[in-house]
């Protein structure tokens, strides 16, 4: 299974987990510690919530967006529907967590959360958030946050207060959350430095519609007949398919965010070696 630019995860994802600390943590001052109350009191209070998603990345100065929709409904009911590059669809009908992959026709299956605690979505606090707006369950000691109310931004034609907490661990970072007239967090930023490079992420919620009414329909899913379950390859299988040391490495080519390509054959012309380096986050 591929893993697009932003990929919605599983609880426990690591960057979540890492940048999503207590919301009262030790050095947020007195203002931004009033307004968190005040987001997780009227995030509880909402039953339902719907609207449409964006996210978007930015690394490097190069963009990439992703847009899609959303449908929360308490105490664990979701469905998120994310368009291209990642053509992904989450929906929690309550006992199961599904992930369908459009593009590999795969799927994931979890147990769903009795109280949505494993909708973890790393970088998209608004959605997250909805049913853990006190991030139950995450440890508050992997970063020492600094927090504080920062000036007002308007986004949307509504004027948002912003919360800032910055922090040197795991990484160098700084997340802001948008809140709306309604103490509801609609946008989050994420900014994470390391060296001279900065990786941008951003998810906003728009048209947003609070306890509208949502059937328990809208929130079932059957993975497709020709779908397969996604199955993580063993330890075994993967150490047997590593290329041997003095060995060619095969060839391939990969798209990269601006909509080209970058080859391994490109990349060996006139030296006699390029050190590769696969990585993702999530």
């Amino acid at each position: 299974m591929r893993r697009p630019p932003i990929l919605f995860a599983w609880g426990g994802a690591a960057l979540f987990a890492a940048l999503g600390a207590g919301t009262l943590p030790a050095r947020a001052d007195e203002q931004a510690d009033a307004l968190l109350k005040e987001v997780a009191t009227a995030t509880k209070a909402a039953k339902t919530l719907s609207a449409d998603l964006t996210l978007s990345q930015e690394v490097k100065g190069q963009p990439m967006k992703m847009e899609g929709k959303v449908k929360l409904k308490k105490p664990n009911l979701a469905r998120i529907e994310l368009g291209p590059p990642a053509n992904q669809t989450v929906v929690s009908d309550g006992k199961t967590l599904w992930m369908y992959m459009k593009s590999d026709n795969q799927y994931l299956k979890r147990n769903a959360d009795v109280n949505g605690l494993n909708m973890f979505a790393p970088g998209a606090f608004p959605v997250s958030m909805f049913f853990n707006p006190e991030f139950t369950g995450l440890a508050n000691n992997l970063a020492d946050y600094k927090m504080r109310v920062a000036d007002k931004e308007t986004i949307g034609g509504k004027e948002c207060q912003v919360i800032e907490a910055t922090a040197e661990k795991p990484i160098s970072h700084t997340i802001k959350l948008y809140v709306s007239p309604a103490k509801l967090v609609t946008r989050s930023t994420i900014d994470l430095k390391q060296g001279q490079d900065t990786i941008k992420l951003t998810a906003d919620l728009s048209n947003v519609q609070v306890d509208q009414p949502l059937t328990t329909a809208a929130f079932t899913f059957t993975p497709p007949k020709t779908a397969k379950l996604y199955q993580p390859p063993k330890q075994e299988d993967m150490e047997a398919s590593l290329v041997a040391v003095g060995k060619e490495a095969p060839k391939f080519s990969l798209p990269t965010p601006t909509g080209g390509h970058v080859a391994l054959t490109d990349a060996l012309k006139d030296k006699k070696a390029v050190l590769v380096n696969f990585w993702f986050y999530g």
